[in-house]
């Protein structure tokens, strides 16, 4: 009984070995000419909606030195920079307006009947669209200036730009 036990186990023990020799073969394996053979595989991304993610990243405050000509404000102050993973077809569309026709009054002022001064961007404000995957992909170079510093006294005049995201799913 134990010869006969002994038997089938070994019978059993060659069988495992044998077992690699029944795995799957892709259906693209070809036996090359050597004798070796060559297969293929696919790779493939797979994303969830949770994946899909944008952020835009605005200046929280421009500021502008007194008198400062148009020439001497520093570039881009205006500007902005866009993060974003996207799927196919996605878009994100982002527009610049200046509010209130660019008047920038003194803070105190909140019925805006009082003296002003007034701003403009310099730059194309038209809607700029963003696709895919962008890492801090910067928007058109926008920049803010008062258009003129006369006619009222000197102080601290505020205003306000409106930066517009628009998300559109495939």
């Amino acid at each position: 009984m134990k010869k006969i036990l002994a038997l089938v186990m070994a019978i059993v023990m060659m069988m495992a070995i044998a077992v690699p020799a029944f795995a799957a073969i892709d259906q693209d394996t070809t036996k090359e000419t050597d004798g070796s053979q060559k297969g293929t595989a696919t790779v493939a991304t797979t994303y969830d909606t949770d994946d899909i993610t944008y952020s835009i990243e605005i200046p929280a405050t421009i500021n502008i030195a007194w008198n400062t000509a148009k020439d001497a404000v520093a570039a881009n102050n205006a500007g902005y920079k866009v993060t974003s993973s996207l799927a196919t077809g996605d878009k994100l569309s982002i527009t610049v307006a200046k509010d209130n026709d660019g008047k920038m009054y003194l803070q105190s002022d909140t019925a805006k009947t009082g003296d002003f001064l007034t701003f403009d961007i310099e730059g194309d404000l038209a809607a700029k669209e963003f696709v895919g995957y962008n890492n801090a992909e910067a928007g058109p170079s926008l920049k803010a200036y008062v258009t003129d510093w006369t006619g009222v006294p000197m102080d601290a005049y505020f205003g306000t730009i409106t930066y517009t995201v628009v998300y559109t799913a495939a």
